[in-house]
C-alpha cells in the first residue's frame, strides 16, 4: 500500500490541513484556530442541534475544535498568540481536531509549518511533539505519525504557486520573495530557485490580528465602548465586504483603509529593512489569509514588480506542503506517487 501524506499549517487564525491528494488533485479545508474547554467527550448540546465541531482530549482535558466552534465559545475568546505557541493544549487540540477530520489511522509523513522566525529554534522541538506517541483524536481513536517534516510557512506557497503555474514562471532558476501575511506574523522567505537565504528571511508580529485591533480601538473611541468589538466579526466583515454592526449602526468597514494601510505599511517597512535591495527579485508571491489588505502596501515597496498572487491565499502554504511532502515521500523509497486517500472517515465530520 502506498504511503499516506497528510499536511496541516496551523496559524493563529486558521487551522487548514489536507483531506486528500489523488492524481495531483488536493483537497483542503480549514477551521478557526479556536479551542474551547468542554465538560467531556460529548461536549454541550447547542440550542438548536450538534454543532459541526469535535471534541478531542489533551492532557486530561477535553477540548471543543472544529468548522462551527465559534458558536461553542464565550464572549471572551482564550487564544494564545506568542511565540511558545506549539506547546499549549490548545495546539495539540487543534492538531487532534485536524487529524480526526483526515480520517486518517497511520500516516507516513505529516508536513507542517512554522514561522520563519521560530523556524531554525523550534524544528526539532515540533518533530518531537507530533511523533513521540499516538495522537488521541476522540471517538476513541488514535493517529500514528511516522516522520514529520517541519518547513517555514511561506516555503509551501512558493510550491503551491509553481503547482499553479508551471515552470514557464521562471521559479526554479532565479531570485524569489514570497509574502506571506497570516493573522499573528507577517512572513517572508528570500530564495535563489528553490534554495532559501536565511538572512534575507524572517517574520515579524505585525499580521492581520494588529489591523483587526487598530480597527476596534477606533470603533470603540467613536462608541464610547469599555469593551472592544470582537475581533472575529470585523475580520468577517473584511473578508465578506459587510458593513460591521455596532449599536444597531452599519460601520462601512472602507473608512478604516487608512488604519489598514499604516499597520501594512509597518510590516511591509520591516521587511524592506531587512532584505535591503529589491531589483534583483524576479517573483514577488502575496499570499496568506490577509493577502487583500497588505496588497497596496505591498505594491507601494515593489512599485515597479508585478505582484503574483495565487487561488484561494489562505490555502496555499497548506497546498505547497502537500507537494513538498509527497517530493519528500517518493525520493525517500523511489517509487510512485504516494496516495492520499483517506482511511475512513470523510473530510467533514459533525460532532456536537
Amino acid at each position: 500500500m502506498a504511503a499516506v501524506v497528510r499536511a496541516i499549517d496551523l496559524g493563529f487564525g486558521n487551522t487548514k490541513f489536507i483531506t486528500s491528494s489523488v492524481d495531483g488533485k488536493i483537497e483542503c479545508s480549514h477551521f478557526p484556530s479556536l479551542a474551547v474547554l468542554a465538560p467531556g467527550e460529548k461536549g454541550v448540546v447547542d440550542l438548536v442541534g450538534k454543532r459541526k465541531t469535535v471534541c478531542v482530549p489533551v492532557r486530561g482535558v477535553w477540548y471543543e475544535v472544529g468548522y462551527d466552534v465559534e458558536q461553542a465559545a464565550s464572549a471572551f475568546k482564550a487564544r494564545p498568540r506568542h511565540e511558545r505557541y506549539i506547546e499549549t493544549a490548545e495546539y495539540m487540540a487543534l492538531t487532534a481536531g485536524a487529524l480526526r477530520y483526515m480520517g486518517c489511522k497511520t500516516i507516513e509523513l505529516l508536513v507542517v509549518g512554522l514561522p520563519v522566525s521560530e523556524y531554525l529554534a523550534k524544528r526539532k522541538d515540533l518533530e518531537k511533539l507530533l511523533k513521540k506517541e499516538p495522537i488521541p483524536i476522540g471517538g476513541g481513536g488514535a493517529v500514528t505519525i511516522k516522520e514529520v517534516l517541519v518547513l517555514a510557512q511561506p516555503h509551501g506557497a512558493l510550491f503551491d504557486y509553481l503547482r499553479q503555474h508551471g515552470e514557464g514562471t521562471g521559479i526554479r532558476e532565479t531570485r524569489n520573495l514570497v509574502v506571506d501575511v497570516g493573522y499573528r506574523t507577517f512572513d517572508w522567505l528570500t530564495t535563489e530557485g528553490l534554495k532559501v537565504y536565511a538572512n534575507m528571511s524572517y517574520s515579524v508580529s505585525i499580521g492581520v490580528s494588529q489591523v483587526l485591533g487598530a480597527i476596534a480601538r477606533k470603533i470603540g473611541i467613536e462608541n464610547g465602548m469599555s469593551e472592544l468589538p470582537d475581533l472575529d466579526g470585523i475580520d468577517r466583515a473584511l473578508r465578506q465586504r459587510k458593513p460591521l454592526g455596532v449599536y444597531q449602526k452599519q460601520y462601512d468597514l472602507k473608512k478604516f483603509q487608512a488604519d489598514i494601510d499604516a499597520v501594512a505599511d509597518q510590516a511591509v517597512g520591516e521587511m524592506y529593512t531587512r532584505i535591503g535591495k529589491i531589483y534583483d527579485i524576479r517573483n514577488v508571491v502575496l499570499v496568506g489569509g490577509g493577502a487583500s489588505l497588505y496588497r497596496r502596501s505591498v505594491a507601494k515597496v515593489f512599485d515597479r514588480h508585478k505582484i503574483l498572487e495565487v487561488a484561494d491565499p489562505l490555502l496555499a502554504n497548506v497546498r505547497g506542503f502537500q507537494c513538498l511532502g509527497e517530493q519528500h515521500a517518493r525520493k525517500k523509497v523511489g517509487g510512485p506517487a504516494p496516495d492520499a486517500a483517506p482511511q475512513g472517515a470523510a473530510s467533514s465530520e459533525a460532532g456536537t
